[in-house]
């Protein structure tokens, strides 16, 4: 709601992504590990594909000044997008590594286009770069429950940060740069433990 519906149906790929998020976050993280059940891997495989592609076009059509909006709502999608592409081929990256990476470069032939399956290095960079926009573009609070917001994507950086450092990657050094953001977002201090749980 809210910013979206300011935009064209089009362009509702970001929340198409939440609504995605919310359903994958109630099925399959409940089971504490990354294990598909066997009649939803087609289902997973798909979904994630079909919230990346709509992403790579609302990023395309935000970089092309499509939307008629002001550079405040537009700055915000712009992060939003990139921070459910970036976590949508996170899930997909852990399951299956090497995955066909399409981005919004690849828009003008994507229902052609037959691509191969990129090195899990170059899927983790995407993601650190559209982490780190999201980053750049999204305030501490985005105005709504459920939204992602600038410590999400500096948490979630973390959180590839320290797979990377894990198998298969075993890039050790990633984990001081995990521990910069999380400290970050301690030190700012915009959250507290609660007393009881």
């Amino acid at each position: 709601e809210g910013v979206l519906s300011q935009v064209p149906r089009r362009h509702h790929a970001i929340y198409q992504a939440y609504r995605f998020w919310w359903h994958d976050d109630q099925h399959y993280a409940r089971q504490g590990n990354l294990v598909i059940p066997p009649d939803q891997g087609a289902v997973f495989w798909e979904s994630n594909y079909v919230n990346i592609m709509n992403l790579n076009f609302a990023i395309k059509s935000l970089q092309n000044d499509n939307l008629e909006a002001s550079q405040t709502v537009i700055t915000k999608l712009t992060g939003e997008a990139h921070f459910w592409r970036a976590w949508s081929y996170f899930l997909i990256v852990r399951f299956w590594g090497d995955i066909p990476l399409l981005t919004e470069e690849d828009t003008d032939d994507y229902f052609t286009v037959l691509p191969n399956r990129s090195p899990v290095s170059d899927v983790y960079n995407l993601i650190i770069n559209d982490f780190n926009i999201a980053i750049e573009k999204l305030q501490p609070n985005p105005g709504g429950v459920g939204r992602p917001n600038l410590d999400v994507a500096k948490a979630y950086l973390a959180k590839t940060y320290l797979t990377m450092a894990t198998n298969p990657m075993n890039k050790t050094e990633y984990y001081s740069k995990a521990a910069e953001l999380l400290w970050e977002i301690i030190e700012d201090s915009r959250y507290e433990l609660v007393d009881d749980v």
